[in-house]
């Protein structure tokens, strides 16, 4: 059975590139007879935040996607920051800031996913939605 270590190992390398799941499992040599394992494998750690899954159905890990996974903080002004889930995982690991144009109607205290737009300028951590 493949881990999820190293699942993540192959989808932290530099050249991965989004797959499909039977594509990840094809790369991963994953028998036929281990595949709905595997599959349950991939769904818990895209449950977890460990995997994302695009519109596509391909998988990725969020920091090679330029996305982070966390709870989101709203402010009564209408904007808000998303922590992290994993806070080591980003390099700048400063809470993300979301304008509130940029909210998706998100509730304090959700899980959500956001994508980084910018890094952030004149000191100001970065920005997404």
């Amino acid at each position: 059975m493949t881990s999820r270590q190293a699942i993540l190992e192959y989808m932290g390398e530099q050249a991965y590139k989004p797959l499909t799941a039977e594509e990840l499992a094809a790369a991963l040599g994953v028998p036929a007879r281990e595949r709905a394992a595997f599959l349950d494998v991939l769904r818990s750690m895209e449950a977890e935040g460990l995997v994302v899954r695009t519109r596509a159905e391909r998988y990725g890990v969020p920091d090679r996607m330029n996305l982070v996974v966390g709870r989101f903080q709203g402010h009564e002004r209408g904007y808000g920051f998303v922590v992290a889930d994993r806070p080591g995982a980003r390099r700048d690991r400063s809470d993300l800031f979301i304008p509130p144009d940029a909210t998706a109607s998100a509730m304090h205290g959700d899980r959500v996913i956001a994508r980084i737009h910018s890094r952030g300028r004149g000191g100001r951590g970065p920005e997404g939605e």
